[in-house]
């Protein structure tokens, strides 16, 4: 009851109690000073009868009022009705033998009056409950000098949840007299341009080698240069979420044949902190990686933190608090997001400069700005707003990359719009007149692939070809195929490492074609931990050259994970960063080759029917 954190109440007059969080429903509040003025009143009142009767219960009984029957053997009914042998003899000296039957009164033990347990009980209960209102009483107090908020009397004294205080009359007027913001309509105006010089990024290159293959005129082969190293693209991009690949290391990425890895800035901010981080030398020493590394905003996490995932809004899983999915987003307007930690409970404001700060203080190669990233089910006016809200968030952070730019880090911008064509054109408008190092594709792609594959292609199709294009939060490798034909240049995603954790090994057509050509459903991966595989000697891959596929069977990783061992996950995961990286290369190559088709059929168990 004291310690439940829930909104905000008013607290009527003047003080610094104007506005506190208050600590539990204002009913649970009221039922717990009741208890506890009404438990004290009681435990007071019943003290002079409860330590009366504790005291008699203590007191031996006298043996005189103790009535011993005689014995049956030599005594009629009428005798037995009327004689009551005397307890203690007449002689005033000397030792006497006890009778039988006083023997047997005084072992056994003496029955308590139902009366006396009534009065116990009623004595008792009501000091019980005192004591736990004092309790109680004292948490509130406790709770107060803490955190610096009135005990739970004074806030019930106060309180009134139905309506905010009225503003003071100068207070009044000063909004009266305040003008609205009013913004343009088109994403064009002074709070859409920068008003500072723009970055050059001296140490970043961006370099197309191919642009076209056949099949896919808009597909590309490049080089893209940072401080911390070149890479290839298209490439995956592997996410280390908090500064670390789970069940991973640096060297098995490595291994594997990861050329870049991504950090979350949302969760870094909240734990260690990226101060912490910047003390400890950086992303790139304190994990042991020393190669290209990107970060995102946080906007993602404001998306995930109020609507769900993006994969629970393509398979159809919309997040309700029905179903007891809570958001912990308080708040989005002009200044930034609003939302609660859930590391340690405590408010948190991400705004697009410290969002932009906190990316410099981890040190990763590529950054990007904060936006919001809004479902695809809202309408299109909310979406326009938060469209527009992102490209004023967008200016801000560009102005803030300026002021601390040390030329070690390059900035993307982001296209977002929803499903609608007309805001997807326009954020593509602003994103490309921005002076961005490159493009990401963001915001919500629909309600399932189709829709997502057309908004992609719109979008992509017109973003400026001198910059990297990289699309958020996709994965798959039916996506990627699609992504590279309209001009992707990478990508990024928790599905392979996430899919491996789990169970499930990515795998290429010929295994359905070999194995299991009359499956009903032809997947990506295959789920380890079904009993098809208890005995099963081969690798996952025998065209795999992964360290997983090179050691151990199909039998023995399904025996980890059904004795519920970490290695399991971890030997999985491996083959699937190594199955991607693969992949990326051999899509590289059938670029260059112009066989991009013909790779895609080894990959994906199904025609490839789609055009550019």
């Amino acid at each position: 009851i004291f310690f439940r954190p829930v909104s905000m109440i008013h607290c009527k007059g003047p003080g610094p109690f104007q506005m506190q969080p208050r600590c539990g429903p204002l009913l649970l509040r009221f039922c717990a000073a009741l208890v506890l003025a009404v438990g004290v009143l009681a435990g007071l009142a019943a003290l002079p009868a409860s330590q009366t009767l504790w005291t008699t219960m203590a007191l031996p009984q006298p043996l005189a009022q103790t009535h011993v029957p005689p014995p049956r053997h030599h005594l009629s009914t009428a005798v037995r009705a009327t004689t009551q042998l005397p307890v203690r003899s007449q002689r005033t000296s000397g030792p006497r033998r006890a009778s039988l039957h006083e023997s047997d009164a005084h072992s056994k033990p003496r029955a308590v009056p139902i009366a006396w347990s009534w009065g116990l009980a009623t004595a008792t209960f009501p000091a019980l409950v005192a004591l736990v209102g004092l309790v109680l009483g004292g948490a509130s107090l406790l709770r107060a000098a803490l955190h610096r908020t009135p005990p739970v009397w004074a806030m019930m004294a106060t309180a009134d949840v139905e309506q905010p205080p009225p503003p003071s009359p100068s207070r009044k007027r000063r909004r009266r007299n305040k003008p609205k913001t009013i913004y343009a309509a088109n994403s064009i105006g002074p709070e859409y341009e920068s008003q500072l010089p723009p970055p050059t990024y001296p140490n970043f290159r961006w370099v197309v080698l191919q642009s076209g293959t056949a099949g896919a005129p808009a597909a590309r082969l490049g080089l893209l240069t940072t401080p911390h190293g070149t890479v290839e693209t298209p490439a995956f991009i592997f996410c280390a979420t908090k500064a670390c690949c789970k069940g991973m290391t640096p060297e098995m990425l490595r291994e594997a044949g990861s050329q870049i890895i991504l950090s979350n800035t949302y969760h870094l901010m909240l734990q260690p902190g990226s101060e912490i981080i910047k003390t400890l030398g950086g992303l790139q020493k304190t994990t042991g990686w020393r190669g290209p590394m990107l970060t995102d905003s946080g906007g993602y996490q404001i998306f995930s933190m109020g609507f769900g995932s993006v994969s629970s809004e393509i398979k159809g899983r919309h997040m309700t608090e029905d179903c007891g999915w809570k958001p912990s987003v308080q708040r989005i307007n002009e200044n930034g997001a609003e939302f609660r930690s859930y590391h340690d409970g405590s408010r948190q404001l991400l705004t697009p400069e410290r969002s932009i700060n906190v990316q410099q203080e981890l040190g990763a190669d590529l950054i990007l700005v904060l936006d919001e990233c809004t479902p695809f089910n809202v309408d299109k006016e909310y979406t326009a707003q938060s469209t527009r809200r992102s490209h004023r968030w967008a200016i801000r952070s560009l102005d803030e990359f300026v002021r601390g730019d040390d030329g070690t880090q390059a900035l993307y911008g982001i296209i977002q719009g929803g499903t609608y064509p007309d805001l997807r054109m326009e954020s593509i408008e602003f994103t490309n007149r921005q002076p961005f190092f490159g493009t990401a594709i963001g915001g919500s792609l629909g309600a399932d692939k189709g829709m997502m594959h057309d908004v992609v292609a719109t979008t992509a199709k017109h973003c400026r070809t001198d910059r990297p294009i990289h699309l958020l939060g996709i994965g798959g490798v039916t996506d990627i195929f699609h992504g590279v034909r309209y001009g992707i240049d990478t990508f990024d995603c928790v599905h392979p490492t996430r899919l491996g954790r789990h169970g499930g090994a990515l795998v290429m057509a010929h295994y359905w074609e070999q194995e299991d050509p009359d499956a009903r459903h032809f997947r990506e991966h295959v789920h380890i931990p079904k009993a098809r595989f208890r005995l099963d000697t081969r690798p996952i891959d025998e065209t795999c050259g992964c360290y997983t596929c090179r050691n151990f069977s199909r039998g023995y990783l399904h025996h980890l994970f059904k004795a519920k061992e970490a290695l399991g996950g971890t030997l999985v995961a491996i083959h699937n960063v190594y199955y991607m990286n693969r992949l990326m290369g051999a899509i590289r190559e059938a670029i260059r080759n112009g066989t991009l088709d013909e790779e895609q059929r080894k990959w994906v168990y199904m025609p490839v029917d789609e055009s550019p």
